[in-house]
């Protein structure tokens, strides 16, 4: 039987089909694929296994759907990685809406952790983007931007906000995605206080090394519960550009629903 079929398997499990919460089945089967490594038959087994305990021990029927949405969900969580440069070397927008129930994890100096869900971001696509830095050319501020995709691009605004972006795309192309707002943290500037994010992070890869990185849990988002919108304080980029609604959002009702305490180990 090959991964496909087992996979299949995994969204049929005890006949249930995941349909709840906006959720498909397709959405299940995409993200049980991408949350398991190639050819890792065992990882697979594993999840399937201990969906099918907590279904038996549980004693759940068929009709709670949501019950087995969320041991799923469980089951993928316990596989959780840190996002690779694969992840972020892609088109800006795409990145700037997947990041979207990502998790932006920071390691302190005395060790401890802090994950918070992102649930806003912004993407500023190249150089001919009003909004971007690199619209003004490469210089000595937006180098980094220029640089390979997946490290951190981090600069102050007003002399007091640092401002958190992650680099995307192929090196030579100016662009990034600003992370605005974090589980329980609204706004750029206050996420950077909150987690202790300085200068001193600018150009160092978004990767356990640096201290501050970004995982992936296996929280499902659907489409439908992503709201578009345009960026923020950037008229000076002229009514085409500012209007461009490359802000994204979870809808507040469901990010409250998803949103979970802050993790300190």
């Amino acid at each position: 039987m090959n991964k496909d079929c087992r996979i299949r398997q995994l969204c049929a499990t005890h006949r249930f089909r995941f349909s709840c919460n906006g959720t498909s089945e397709q959405e299940i089967k995409n993200a049980v694929e991408a949350h398991t490594p190639k050819k890792d038959d065992e990882a697979l087994g594993a999840l399937k296994a201990h969906i099918e305990k907590r279904v038996m021990e549980a004693e759940i029927g068929v009709s709670t759907t949501t019950a087995v949405h969320l041991l799923m969900l469980q089951g993928m969580k316990d596989m959780s990685s840190m996002l690779a440069k694969s992840f972020f070397d892609r088109p800006t927008l795409i990145v700037a809406s997947e990041l979207l129930g990502k998790f932006l994890v920071r390691r302190f100096e005395g060790g401890q952790t802090r994950a918070l869900m992102i649930l806003e971001t912004e993407a500023y696509d190249g150089p001919h983007d009003r909004a971007s830095h690199a619209s003004r050319g490469r210089t000595p501020r937006n180098e980094v931007m220029f640089g390979p995709a997946g490290i951190w691009y981090v600069y102050l605004v007003y002399g007091m906000h640092h401002m958190l972006n992650v680099v995307t795309g192929p090196e030579g192309y100016p662009a990034a995605v600003l992370i605005r707002a974090l589980a329980g943290v609204s706004g750029p500037g206050r996420l950077t206080r909150e987690l202790e994010v300085h200068r001193v992070l600018n150009a160092r890869p978004a990767s356990r090394v640096s201290g501050l990185w970004i995982e992936d849990r296996g929280v499902l988002i659907p489409r439908s519960k992503i709201a578009k919108a345009p960026r923020v304080g950037v008229d000076y980029a002229g009514p085409l550009w500012s209007a461009k609604p490359w802000r994204f959002m979870l809808e507040s009702g469901y990010a409250a629903s998803l949103s979970a305490p802050s993790r300190q180990r």
